[in-house]
């Protein structure tokens, strides 16, 4: 077959490389040569009318099965004026790839000699091993480190604010901002000064960090508080139809703070009273007896303290206008009875 393409195909041969050549780019060499669109390849065998079976002879002009034939390997075929010399090069590299690939599938499902086994076996559980000791010592550094903090400040979001994040940048970035939250929490090793701190503050931020983010938020050491903070934004929508409005209810100064026990009565309002603690543990963890609306969600809160507060100006304006009417309605009855 590959004889016969040969003999009708001619000087269209060269052709078919040259265009192919062309159309790949001047960074191809005739060496390297060039991948020969499939389409072309096609339309040549149409217009030498070639009996045969187009893609069976692709797959003959193409040893290598990269699924295109390649111009190297026309020029070769081209350049051999006798076909008894191009057709056994291809012959050649045939038997060449099929043994290849035998080769390879022989290797995928040989079995190896006992001790290679045994000693592939034992690298492999010796891996698994390390992994695990690896991932319960992170687990036993975190959790040593949550219950640490609990003890000392009775919960993680009261340790968060004043320790952890007391800047409420939400999230800890780097060893030094562990190492900065470490002492704040008083978690000093005893011995080993900076260089100890830091080398527990690694281990810790391995353990504790977001796959996903590599930092460490509070939702890594305690997901239920964020978790009851979104409850409780919800809580509020259903309750009053959006947070806004909620804020607008319990903040009716439009200051942006309201007390401990507005909030506690707002939390019962909207029946997400399992959380009271959590939530009021991160808004107000110095027992302040005020909290920042803002911490729950700033852009609302700013919308809700303008709305509040022009709403308060518009009574007041219209209270000044109804003073004003009434007094002049009150001047002219005294001029009238004088």
């Amino acid at each position: 077959e590959i004889r016969e393409f040969k003999n009708l195909a001619g000087k269209k041969i060269i052709t078919l490389i040259q265009v192919s050549e062309v159309a790949a780019g001047p960074s191809k060499s005739k060496k390297a040569g060039a991948p020969v669109d499939n389409e072309e390849f096609y339309k040549v065998t149409d217009a030498i009318e070639y009996p045969g079976d187009p893609e069976r002879l692709l797959r003959h002009l193409d040893p290598g099965s990269v699924g295109y034939v390649n111009t190297r390997t026309l020029r070769i075929l081209n350049e051999q004026k006798s076909e008894e010399k191009a057709v056994p090069q291809f012959l050649k590299k045939y038997a060449e790839h099929r043994q290849a690939l035998l080769d390879q599938k022989i290797a995928s499902v040989v079995i190896p000699p006992a001790k290679e086994l045994l000693a592939k076996q034992d690298t492999l559980r010796e891996n698994c091993l390390e992994e695990w000791h690896t991932k319960r010592e992170a687990r036993n550094a975190k959790g040593d480190f949550i219950k640490a903090l609990t003890n000392k400040f009775g919960s993680i979001a009261k340790a968060w604010r004043l320790a952890l994040d007391p800047e409420l940048k939400y999230a800890i970035e780097n060893v030094d901002q562990l190492m900065k939250g470490l002492k704040r929490a008083g978690q000093m090793p005893p011995d080993g000064g900076e260089h100890a701190l830091r080398t527990i503050a690694e281990r810790l931020f391995q353990a504790c960090q977001s796959k996903e983010t590599e930092q460490i938020t509070l939702d890594c050491l305690d997901p239920k508080t964020p978790a009851m903070m979104e409850k409780f934004k919800d809580r509020c929508e259903e309750r009053f139809g959006s947070l806004q409005d909620a804020f607008e209810s319990v903040d009716v100064e439009g200051v942006g703070i309201v007390s401990r026990e507005d909030f506690r009565l707002l939390c019962h309002e909207v029946k997400a009273t399992d959380g009271i603690f959590r939530l009021m543990e991160f808004l107000d963890p110095k027992r302040t007896g005020e909290i920042r609306l803002s911490l729950i969600d700033g852009e609302v809160t700013e919308d809700a303290m303008l709305a509040t507060q022009t709403r308060r100006q518009m009574q007041k304006s219209q209270e000044h206008s109804a003073g004003v009417v009434a007094g002049l309605e009150q001047a002219t009855q005294d001029r009238v009875l004088t």
